[in-house]
């Protein structure tokens, strides 16, 4: 029984984290992210700067960087 359940919860955590990686992060599959941009996320100030730039597209990146 626990052979059966092992690639079945594998495969949704599969299927999970495809689709939050595209959806929510809104990042390309199969793609290396460079270092520094991981390290980025990592910061609580990461999500802040996002959502200024959502709201604010003409807004340049050293102006937000500024933030």
């Amino acid at each position: 029984m626990i052979y059966g359940a092992v690639p079945l919860i594998f495969a949704l955590l599969a299927v999970y984290a495809i689709v939050r990686t595209r959806r929510v992060m809104k990042l390309p599959l199969f793609q290396p992210v460079p270092v520094p941009k991981v390290m980025a996320m990592e910061n609580e100030m990461y999500r802040f700067v996002r959502k200024q730039r959502k709201k604010k597209p003409t807004e340049t990146a050293s102006e937000t960087a500024e933030l």
